[in-house]
């Protein structure tokens, strides 16, 4: 579970990256990547809620 934590920051950092020093197309590309990064936030928290919540 940490490597695919690991590979969320990992995505999430590199499309930091396009924003600030791509051109308009990679920035396109970049938000694209921003929200699937944020979905996989979301999907991890919501599995890791379920997991402490069972007896």
């Amino acid at each position: 579970m940490k490597n695919l934590l690991a590979t969320g920051w990992f995505w999430l950092l590199g499309a930091l990256l396009l924003v600030l020093l791509g051109d308009q197309q990679d920035r396109l590309t970049s938000m694209f990547l921003l929200v699937i990064s944020q979905l996989f936030f979301a999907a991890y928290e919501v599995v890791k809620a379920i997991r402490e919540n069972r007896p």
